[in-house]
């Protein structure tokens, strides 16, 4: 339900905070503050609405509302490059799924994390995708041709719920999150893969502000991941 979701917009460089107009004066909250170098993370929460305030140099991201919007200023897109698992136990992850993408992926373990590192960036294009785990390898979409990889390469991936974090990596801003996948699977044949954008995972360290500040789902939303890899791989 998109009654009291949480919209996500990453401001960059010296791009201006953009102001919400509130459909609800008596029902909202919001906080800001920066998430990597030059890049700073703006959420916003009110009722029956979503925040659409994207433009130059602001992405606006909401799963539930399926909103994801903003024209590019740098190098940072709404998208991913890299897949994270931020405690794993697991030292064949990502291996297999390596082999099969040669030089285009490499895998990376540090501090009890896995990160699957990949020279091309993945745009959404969508904010929320649900595919059906028997269907992906018959998809066109790049992001579904990966998803395959990872389902015939990664038995982990097949043995009932795992969800990765994904985000972008780039010189100018670091390691950002911009969303995650979740893997359902029972069998081969019955299962379910969900990708949703969200800056959730991101460390935001910033109160929230508003007449609902104090409203447990805000305090429950944020899943912050620091990410334990200092160099990127390519």
């Amino acid at each position: 339900m998109g009654d009291w979701c949480v919209a996500d917009h990453f401001i960059i460089g010296d791009a201006p905070i953009p102001t919400p107009t509130w459909y609800d004066r008596e029902r909202w909250a919001m906080r800001v503050g920066v998430i990597g170098p030059g890049i700073q993370l703006m959420q916003t929460m009110e009722t029956w609405s979503c925040q659409r305030l994207a433009g130059r140099g602001v992405f606006g991201m909401c799963a539930a509302y399926d909103y994801i919007a903003g024209e590019a200023c740098d190098p940072f897109v709404a998208g991913f490059n890299y897949l994270l698992a931020p405690s794993c136990r697991d030292d064949r992850l990502f291996r297999r799924a390596v082999e099969e993408l040669g030089d285009e992926g490499h895998v990376v373990s540090t501090g009890g994390q896995r990160m699957l590192c990949l020279r091309t960036t993945y745009p959404y294009g969508q904010a929320r995708i649900a595919w059906k785990a028997a269907a992906v390898r018959y998809l066109e979409d790049p992001m579904a041709k990966l998803v395959d990889i990872l389902l015939r390469s990664e038995p982990s991936l097949r043995e009932g719920l795992m969800e990765l974090v994904s985000g972008l990596w780039t010189a100018e801003h670091g390691f950002i999150h911009t969303g995650h996948v979740r893997f359902s699977i029972r069998t081969p044949w019955d299962g379910e893969i969900e990708w949703e954008v969200t800056g959730a995972h991101n460390v935001l360290d910033a109160p929230w502000k508003g007449p609902c500040a104090g409203f447990s789902s805000l305090q429950v939303h944020p899943k912050p991941v620091r990410v334990a890899l200092q160099r990127w791989p390519f």
